[in-house]
């Protein structure tokens, strides 16, 4: 069982970082510009939002156990970093899951080999 901190949530996401989708993203935050936060919430297991200028990731510890799930969710909320950075982020606000966020997905589901059926 994994014991979760920002910064080992933080190290595996500049490790995602470098490959595709994420990779050939320019404006892809490095995880030194992005806050992390690991919390104990039941209802969800991981958000992004952009508050006060700031990409932050939430991943809750009630949530992963295992690093496959810890990469999974936080590949997730990268995708949404990257359609924010992209300019992509019409009208959903940090829910959107608009086709830029689904081809995103898709390709970071099949580089990884996650299931993209349960990514969203």
């Amino acid at each position: 069982m994994l014991t979760l901190k920002p910064q080992s949530v933080a190290l595996l996401y500049d490790y995602l970082r470098s490959f595709p989708p994420f990779a050939s993203i320019s404006k892809m935050p490095p995880a030194a510009e992005v806050e992390f936060h690991v919390v104990k919430d039941r209802s969800r297991i991981g958000w992004w939002s952009w508050q006060e200028g700031v990409h932050r990731i939430s991943i809750s510890a009630n949530g992963v156990s295992q690093t496959a799930t810890l990469a999974f969710y936080l590949g997730h909320e990268m995708c949404h970093v990257a359609v924010d950075v992209q300019g992509l982020n019409t009208g959903g606000g940090e829910n959107v899951h608009n086709a830029a966020f689904r081809k995103l997905a898709a390709r970071f589901c099949k580089v990884h080999g996650f299931d993209l059926k349960a990514f969203y």
